[in-house]
């Protein structure tokens, strides 16, 4: 997705894998102080856990996780975040519409502006999740994008990440627009158990990202798609018993609590060997969940992953390989 430094190549993996740790620990520091004027200022607004899978993808892994220009990635987030605030407002509307609406808005402005930033669906449905009515939401959105955005740019001058050359996505053709209705259709059936019957744990943010990426057939992580939905578990329950058991029940502090959340996420990145963005802000998103049904976040998280990135795998993944691979066949002639 990118264009690299040849003085990469030179680098030993021990030197890479030491300025990949320190990157970590800068974005768990900008985490912090997210977390620190949150508390503050007792805004809870304030808190957009995808920043915490942001930084993962601009600022950990060696090349941009997404195609994109840093102006376009700023703009499209925090229109997100606005029109997720606009539909917390909007009366006369079910919360299952106002998900598809949101998600019909991102998907029409990803592909219209040529970018593949697929957490701006989580900027647009985190609100309605939350059920944000404050403006603070998406100003918050936008001081935090211009914060990643400029980070990357100081890792990249004091050399502790490599400059890369930001690349915007091919022009959406016909083809590609079906494609895009297909994701639409199979989201909004995978959201009615979800929001029609007062589960929205089952389709939190996290998870539509994933479900987004997952439906791009040229996902690596199609070969590790079980895993991926084992590594969300482990990282939602952690982050559950930290937020209900050191901080809700032991009163540990909050900052210190969430910042030992998104670390012990970006812990299991290493283990599992799968650098996941959407991952990292289950990790954050207990501190903004009504804490009253904390105890379903992991369960119905881990549901969720199960069935969105299981089904985004069977019919965006498998069934067009298996169909070309029969096509092959046909057209081969039998010896």
């Amino acid at each position: 997705m990118s264009t690299r430094s040849q003085s990469d190549s030179r680098k030993t993996p021990d030197v890479e894998r030491r300025r990949r740790y320190l990157r970590y620990a800068v974005a768990v520091f900008y985490l912090f102080l997210m977390l620190l004027v949150a508390e503050l200022t007792g805004e809870r607004e304030i808190i957009f856990p995808e920043t915490a899978a942001l930084v993962v993808g601009l600022w950990v892994v060696s090349s941009p996780a997404w195609k994109m220009s840093r102006v376009r990635l700023v703009l499209l987030l925090t229109a997100g975040a606005l029109v997720g605030y606009l539909l917390v407002i909007a009366p006369g509307m079910s919360l299952w519409m106002k998900y598809l609406l949101s998600f019909a808005f991102c998907t029409v402005a990803l592909n219209l502006a040529r970018c593949t930033v697929w957490p701006m669906y989580s900027a647009g449905i985190l609100p309605l999740l939350i059920h944000s009515d404050s403006i603070v939401y998406p100003l918050s959105v936008f001081v935090l994008l211009v914060g990643v955005a400029a980070g990357e740019l100081v890792l990249e001058r004091v050399g502790l990440h490599e400059r890369v050359h930001l690349e915007l996505a091919q022009k959406t053709d016909a083809a590609s627009w079906r494609m895009w209705l297909g994701r639409f259709a199979l989201f909004s059936l995978l959201a009615v158990p979800a929001l029609l019957c007062g589960q929205p744990f089952l389709v939190v943010p996290p998870i539509i990202v994933a479900y987004v990426g997952f439906t791009m057939r040229e996902n690596p992580l199609h070969e590790h798609w079980i895993k991926t939905v084992v590594l969300f578990a482990v990282v939602s329950t952690c982050a559950a018993l930290i937020r209900g058991v050191l901080d809700l029940g032991l009163g540990v502090n909050t900052i210190l609590c969430g910042c030992l959340s998104i670390a012990l996420a970006y812990a299991l990145f290493e283990v599992f060997d799968i650098r996941l963005p959407p991952v990292g802000a289950a990790a954050l998103l207990p501190w903004v969940i009504d804490t009253s049904r904390l105890v379903l976040y992991p369960i119905e998280l881990s549901m969720g992953a199960l069935v969105s990135i299981g089904l985004a795998h069977l019919f965006f993944f498998v069934l067009p390989r298996r169909r070309e691979q029969e096509a092959d066949q046909e057209r081969t002639p039998a010896e």
